[in-house]
């Protein structure tokens, strides 16, 4: 899955707005609206890592190679 439909999928599932999202990961808001527009295709590592749990608790199977693990 690519970090665009991440977001969008962490965004619906949360209900929240880019904005939001953004605020509570600790990162700029344009980074977020700049990839939900296509205007960025991927982002800064250390932007990663703070949206990452975000991301992460909304597809475990996200991660590369992981398609054996299931959560309980």
């Amino acid at each position: 899955m690519q970090i665009k439909q991440l977001i969008q999928k962490t965004l619906a599932e949360r209900g929240w707005t880019a904005t939001k999202l953004a605020r509570e990961a600790g990162v700029a808001p344009p980074v977020i609206t700049r990839i939900l527009s296509g205007e960025r295709k991927g982002l800064h590592s250390t932007t990663i890592e703070k949206l990452w749990p975000f991301l992460f608790s909304v597809q475990e199977s996200a991660l590369p190679g992981d398609s054996s693990h299931k959560a309980a």
